[in-house]
């Protein structure tokens, strides 16, 4: 599937006008899904989590965090976290979708940002926060996609 394509279904399925979900006094925190192209591939930008972190030490993640009080919204943090984690200024517009708001077994609620970067080059890991990023083809890391047995009547 092309980033174009893709681009268009994410802007109608998740739009990034929507409405804020209610917070109910939960933790919150903001990640962004950088996906770009490269040689006609489409990619998605990860990270391993530095190991002397207090939490989520060595996970792959998505480049965000935790919202600070100074951040006016949730993109914002997600925008300041990558920024923070890689060195790399995401511009606000090339955001276009806003995924559902999960919440992680410590209770942290976690709002996905989903961004189109046409060239991603020029990031720098901040090892005090990263200890690698990963590009992974975005078409490898949709096979990966399992049901779950347990969902199946039977």
């Amino acid at each position: 599937m092309s980033l174009l394509l893709l681009s268009e279904k994410i802007k109608l399925r998740f739009p990034l006008s929507q409405e804020p979900e209610k917070d109910y006094g939960k933790p919150s925190a903001a990640v962004l899904v950088i996906l770009f192209t490269r040689d006609g591939e489409t990619f998605v930008l990860m990270i391993k989590r530095a190991r002397h972190l207090e939490r989520h030490a060595g996970e792959i993640a998505f480049p965000g965090g935790m919202s600070d009080p100074d951040d006016k919204d949730l993109l914002q943090t997600a925008l300041r976290e990558t920024l923070e984690e890689l060195r790399l200024e995401i511009a606000e517009d090339s955001v276009i979708g806003r995924l559902t708001t999960v919440t992680t077994l410590s209770g942290i609620k976690v709002t996905p940002f989903v961004s189109v970067v046409a060239d991603l080059r020029g990031y720098e890991i901040n090892v005090t926060e990263v200890e690698l990023a990963l590009e992974i083809p975005l078409k490898e890391l949709l096979s990966t996609r399992r049901e779950n047995p347990e969902s199946k009547a039977g």
